[in-house]
């Protein structure tokens, strides 16, 4: 880290405007038409975040005076540290970027009005903006010591945007949404051949790693310091962090430091959440014993193995938990037993309603005692760890809990819960040609839902809502898309059925409504939730075949490859639909597999994103895998591929042997240096065939730097891989 003093000279007509990071210390003309600018920033910082801004900028500037000087963050007690902050917003730039006190977005995070932007987008542009403002000091004064630390500073100052829309908003709506988001981006990763820890151990291209895993499931590692703590004790490690760190590059273990001794905290196992890939599966099972007055919870742990990680250990859980009798109301909580240790859970004499169990080992029980009748047990209540949970809740339970708990978010949690497991048992019957039928309990739920008028409106409209695509489809051993969507669409229009008196009670004829509020609405959030109610997103429409009229879109003048906002909107929405991106003739593949091509050339980091969404083949049946199989072998057979695309096609290639017993990948790699221990080079051994007949061999030969991280030590390897993909001769 260092401190910047940076002189800008250019041509005044061209250039009228000369930025860089900090304060304006002096500016003036020089001869030829030309001026000048001086910045300097006062405090260390590292290269990365060095900007430069020239050009013909239109400004508008505004004084922002705080309560104390310059103290201007209540939670955290920081204070903005320059007499200037500026913003740049620019419509090509990719995201937004935290540059010292030059921060730099792209337009659609910062320029919007209600006539453009909906209430959504406005809520999207408030967390961005808090993000990269948050940066200031995590990320900026306090920075990472390497790329492997990365999540040290995303995945904290993600918390405190969370935390920041949580404030601002309701933090109960704030919290589904970004569950929504971890599990329907982040669990699958988890899931597939790029699974990664929170800290990677090795990379090709770090660009690979702006990942879900280091942004949110990052940010759930740190959001479980505050529910072990408390906010108190957050508060006190926060505070001990930047004391011991201001100015300097860290580590993971000195942000973990922090938060155990200000708080004198046992955080065993806790670590582990840094190191080990995968996402923990939890399985709860409770006895209440009438006569003793007990209610027990036995909890067992596991992480499945990743790419590199065959055999994980037990990690710090912590599981929130209320007990509800039956009038639906919270049990207060003294006491509970755990290792026959008796664990005071009370605070100052009073009662808790929320108690916070750690688990530590791979099966462990808590016992509560003088508990009066058998409770509903609400576990993992605000989401208080980023787990897969599965309990033995009946579906009476979950009913219970949709209707009384008090936690909202787990109130949300039971629905969605009993929306998987029918949407399981539909698609079995769909499967079977069994006629699809839905539950009277079911649609009874969601009116209860629906017709509760002391809920918040944004509230309702997510605990009606059905899970994603996505989640659906994760819970299939072997994924039907076909199945997923008719299961989906039949319980919509059910529902859509059998509540319509319901709903119209709340607004006149659906129709009529939508048409007319797109035509009277004076802002976008009612002008466009009046034509989503209407039509579909012209990309992600389930129409079979809309792969043409996407490819049509890319011709449209409006369409531009070079602009990723647009490509995002437009592939990435293409692929979230299961009937065209999984069409079983592999069209929706091998429309990606070309787009991906033509991105690579413009956009690196881009096509890698892009061509994720085929990490996961071998979980489809056998004519998608092989469909999509030969397009990731196309893009991997092509000259001058980037190393990011490389980097994610073959690992989603050499992960295992394929499910189908016509072919199989066979990886040869040489060492230019000694490579123990890399996972990256773990991943691509596989067993060589020793017999076969004849083979169509395509061989891809690349020398690759991997950047390994192994006892806090980081070496760069250099390793040739050979991607050989064999067809077998019956």
């Amino acid at each position: 880290m260092a401190k910047y003093t940076c002189r800008v000279e250019g041509d005044k007509a061209l250039y009228p405007v000369l930025l860089s990071n900090g304060n304006l210390v002096e500016e003036g003309n020089l001869e030829g038409g030309k001026h000048y600018a001086v910045w300097e920033d006062p405090h260390k910082k590292p290269c990365y975040l060095f900007a430069l801004v020239a050009g013909q900028l239109q400004s508008r500037d505004d004084l922002f005076v705080t309560r104390s000087g310059r103290k201007d963050e209540d939670v955290f007690g920081l204070e903005y540290d320059l007499d200037l902050s500026n913003i740049v917003v620019v419509a090509d730039f990719d995201g937004a970027m935290e540059n010292k006190s030059l921060n730099i977005y792209n337009s659609e995070f910062s320029l919007v009005s209600p006539k453009t932007a909906s209430d959504a987008e406005y809520a999207r542009i408030q967390g961005v903006i808090a993000h990269e403002y948050f940066h200031n000091w995590t990320g900026n004064r306090v920075t990472c010591r390497d790329w492997f630390q990365l999540t040290l500073k995303e995945g904290l100052t993600v918390f405190r945007d969370q935390e920041f829309s949580s404030d601002m908003g309701s933090r109960s709506v704030n919290r589904i949404e970004d569950v929504s988001l971890l599990r329907k981006n982040q669990f699958p990763e988890d899931a597939g051949p790029m699974a990664h820890p929170v800290r990677p151990h090795s990379y090709i291209k770090m660009d690979n790693f702006y990942t879900s895993t280091v942004y949110r499931k990052g940010t759930q590692v740190v959001r479980m310091y505050k529910t072990l703590l408390g906010s108190q004790g957050f508060r006190r490690g926060m505070d001990l962090y930047f004391k011991r760190h201001d100015g300097q590059a860290v580590t993971c273990e000195d942000f973990y430091a922090a938060m155990r001794d200000a708080n004198d905290a046992d955080f065993a196992n806790f670590l582990l959440w840094y190191s080990q890939a995968g996402t923990p599966t939890v399985k709860v099972t409770s006895f209440y014993n009438s006569e003793a007055k007990t209610y027990s919870l036995k909890f067992s742990q596991e992480v499945p193995p990743t790419p590199g990680q065959a055999v994980k250990e037990p990690m710090l859980i912590p599981v929130a938990v209320g007990l509800l009798v039956s009038n639906g109301k919270d049990m207060p909580l003294t006491s509970v037993y755990c290792d026959s240790v008796l664990q005071v859970v009370s605070a100052d004499g009073q009662p808790a309603y929320t108690t916070v169990l750690r688990i530590t080992k791979k099966e462990e029980e808590f016992v509560f005692s003088e508990i009066s009748e058998c409770p509903v047990p609400s576990l993992l209540r605000g989401y208080s760890a980023p787990v897969r949970l599965e309990s033995d809740l009946t579906d009476i339970d979950l009913f219970f809990l949709l209707a009384h708990d008090s936690d909202e978010f787990n109130r949300w949690e039971a629905g969605q819960v009993l929306a998987r497991k029918l949407m399981l048992s539909l698609v079995a019957d769909f499967q079977q040609n069994k006629p699809l039928a839905l539950k009277a309990d079911f649609v009874h739920g969601f009116r209860s839902i629906l017709t509760d008028y002391t809920l918040d409106k944004e509230f309702i409209a997510k605990a009606i809502d059905l899970p994603g695509v996505g989640e659906d489809m994760d819970m299939m051993d072997i994924v039907d898309p076909d199945a997923v969507h008719a299961v989906r669409s039949f319980i919509r229009k059910h529902l859509a059925s059998e509540l319509k008196a319901d709903f119209l009670k709340m607004d006149a004829q659906i129709t009529e409504l939508a048409l007319g509020e797109y035509k009277t609405a004076t802002n976008m959030t009612d002008q466009f939730a009046a034509l989503t109610a209407l039509v579909q997103h012209p990309a992600s429409a389930d129409i079979p075949g809309n792969v043409e009229n996407v490819c049509k879109l890319l011709k449209h003048p409006a369409f531009d490859l070079r602009n990723s906002n647009k490509v995002c909107s437009l592939v990435g929405g293409f692929c979230t639909s299961p009937v065209n991106f999984h069409a079983k003739d592999g069209s929706g593949y091998k429309f990606l597999g070309e787009i991906v091509l033509q991105l690579d050339i413009r956009n690196p980091q881009g096509a890698s994103l892009m061509v994720s969404a085929l990490s996961r083949w071998r979980r489809y049946d056998e004519t998608r895998q092989a469909h999509a199989k030969a397009q990731l072998e196309m893009i991997l057979s092509t000259n001058g591929l980037s190393e990011n695309v490389f980097e994610i096609a073959s690992k989603s290639l050499v992960k295992g042997m394929d499910n189908s017993s016509r072919s199989q990948e066979v990886v040869n790699f040489e060492m230019e240096d000694d490579i123990k221990g890399c996972d990256f080079v773990q991943e691509l051994v596989f067993k060589k065939m020793i017999e076969r007949k004849e083979h169509l061999a395509r061989i891809i030969d690349r020398k690759v730097n991997v950047l390994t991280h192994e006892h806090g030590v980081s070496t760069v390897k250099r390793v040739k891989v050979s991607v050989i993909p064999i067809m077998m001769v019956p």
